[in-house]
């Protein structure tokens, strides 16, 4: 069963908050960028409060060379310390991405050797990787954590079978489904479901293009397997967190909800 929230966005005011609240919304999801102010406000409501944790610094927990992965997982675990203050149990974070951003035409001689040397870095960057996040969940036993799908070629987890590999090799990490992020990875959102929907604890509702993260609100006649993807996680025993993820203003993301309730048959949420 899916219990819905928001992204914080500040084109939102505290009126807009309490609207969405009184609409049905119950979660919010906040950063440790996110004014004080708001994230107080929507407790004082009675949001359960969610966290993302920062990517825009340059945090890369799957850089190869030891020092500097410690270097990322340390600044981690400040957010995490961070995240908990604030009262913020399910935790979302990105799990980086390659040294190797030299993706060639395919019809290029040079094509195969350039893969390999992307596989070679992308393994590299996995075994980090594995070794950060188990460092996570060792120290933060109290937390729901988990990774996130991307997109781009030389980011970590981007596509439904690396993420799969990965997240059932590693005891107590979960998967926030980023819908927007699986169209793009030119995947079928249900690609997704259909493999990892037993670690689902979060998702990220928007969509877009198929070529840009655009994170466009969730129209009425949306034309992918979203509504099917919905159903299904809908349905599932798991407990998962709906995150309307558009960063605009409250009526983006009032008219995404009830398209949302729509598509789920009505309100059945």
């Amino acid at each position: 069963m899916i219990k819905f929230g928001f992204s914080y966005s500040e084109e939102l005011t505290f009126k807009d908050v309490e609207n969405l609240y009184r609409e049905g919304l119950t979660c919010v999801e906040v950063n440790a960028r996110t004014p004080q102010a708001f994230i107080e406000f929507a407790k004082k409501i009675s949001f359960e409060i969610t966290f993302h944790v920062t990517f825009l610094k340059g945090f890369n927990p799957s850089f190869p060379t030891e020092s500097i992965r410690k270097s990322a997982v340390s600044e981690i675990f400040k957010e995490l310390d961070y995240a908990r203050s604030i009262g913020a149990t399910n935790i979302t974070l990105h799990g980086g991405y390659i040294t190797w951003f030299d993706f060639i035409d395919p019809k290029l001689a040079e094509f195969d050797s350039y893969v390999k040397i992307a596989e070679n870095e992308r393994r590299l960057h996995l075994d980090a990787l594995r070794k950060s996040v188990k460092e996570i969940l060792s120290g933060n036993g109290d937390l729901t954590i988990s990774i996130e799908n991307l997109y781009f070629p030389f980011e970590l987890m981007n596509n439904p079978y690396e993420l799969k590999r990965f997240v059932y090799t590693v005891d107590n990490l979960f998967v926030t489904l980023d819908f927007g992020h699986a169209k793009i990875s030119k995947f079928k959102i249900f690609d997704y479901v259909s493999l990892v929907s037993s670690r689902i604890t979060k998702l990220h509702l928007h969509t877009n293009d198929g070529i840009y993260d655009l994170h466009r609100p969730i129209e009425a006649n949306i034309d992918d397997d979203f509504k099917d993807s919905l159903i299904v996680i809908n349905n599932l025993k798991n407990d998962v967190i709906g995150i309307i993820e558009l960063h605009r203003d409250f009526s983006a993301i009032s008219k995404s909800f009830k398209n949302i309730k729509n598509l789920l048959g009505g309100g059945a949420v």
